[in-house]
């Protein structure tokens, strides 16, 4: 899709939807939803396992902070911050330059604008779900929430926060607010139970249409085509999404779901490489035994889902 590369409010929108969600990890998700972009999964692929296993060795050698040979929780949680300052390091250094025009150190929303919008036509919208109109106030909006000091343009800082508003506090309802317009087809305000599910599910449609023409019978139990993973998401959306009961989200439901009450995604994911690889239960991870699970690491927000493999000498 050509309009990922010229604007990010589409990939942002998309990756903080991803990073809130419990999505299903069934496989087919993961080239619509997945833990890497096109390039980083490109370069992973077309390395050798004896490259991707040199390459994570000397990642583990820079984690190790005490050098006794095993990472615990706290150098995981501290390296996997450090991968996610430099990512996001790096993509305002990538993207800087085609957006602060006149070189003065700012991004005004004029700039902003031109460089972005000056190469679209609203042919670049018939396929998608919103207009050029609606995608322009969207970033406008996104752009004001991120200029703090309302000098109506935009310091590196605060560029940073416009690409990755998951990851500050003050723009996370500016997240809310786009994974809601993004997934509210029919424009009432609320999510759906089938928006909910469209938005995980391919064959969506399929399911609707099975739906409409048995309107007294459950799709989940009397429709033998729906997967495992999907049974689950539709109690996800009735038990633990719907806290309100009334069929829908509404916007205080969507962002419960993206952020959880003290949720911290990097103490998560650190519990989540120590569940799937520490094989002797020590509550730590020795050399062998990340090696002996590599693409997960190299999945994983531990090399900030392959980035890291390209910039560790730097860190």
């Amino acid at each position: 899709m050509k309009l990922v590369l010229l604007t990010p409010i589409l990939v942002s929108s998309i990756t903080a939807r991803d990073a809130g969600q419990e999505r299903a990890k069934a496989e087919d998700k993961l080239d619509d939803h997945g833990m890497m972009d096109l390039e980083d999964r490109s370069s992973y692929d077309l390395m050798t396992e004896k490259e991707k296993r040199h390459h994570l060795t000397q990642i583990f050698k820079k984690a190790d902070i005490d050098e006794n040979g095993t990472l615990n929780k706290d150098e995981l949680e501290r390296w996997m911050q450090k991968t996610t300052e430099k990512y996001l390091s790096n993509d305002v250094d990538n993207q800087w330059p085609a957006h602060d025009t006149n070189s003065d150190g700012f991004i005004s929303w004029n700039e902003y604008h031109t460089s972005v919008f000056s190469h679209m036509t609203e042919d670049d919208f018939e396929d998608q779900n919103m207009s050029m109109q609606q995608l322009m106030e969207r970033d406008e909006r996104r752009f004001n929430t991120a200029d703090q000091d309302k000098d109506g343009k935009l310091s590196r800082r605060e560029f940073a926060h416009f690409l990755h508003p998951e990851d500050f506090e003050h723009m996370k309802q500016i997240v809310v607010k786009e994974t809601l317009e993004d997934l509210d087809t029919d424009n009432d305000g609320f999510v759906s139970e089938r928006e909910y599910i469209r938005d995980l599910y391919n064959n969506a449609k399929e399911l609707e249409d099975w739906q409409d023409d048995h309107p007294d019978l459950s799709v989940v139990d009397h429709n033998k085509n729906v997967p495992d993973w999907l049974k689950m998401e539709f109690d996800n959306f009735r038990t633990e999404r719907d806290r309100n009961g009334d069929g829908k989200l509404d916007e205080s439901e969507v962002k419960y779901w993206l952020m959880p009450v003290e949720f911290d995604h990097i103490e998560a994911e650190a519990e989540h490489l120590l569940a799937e690889a520490d094989k002797n239960k020590d509550r730590e991870l020795s050399l062998e035994e990340v090696l002996a699970d590599y693409d997960l690491f190299m999945t994983s927000q531990a090399t900030n889902w392959g980035e890291a493999l390209g910039y560790h000498d730097e860190l």
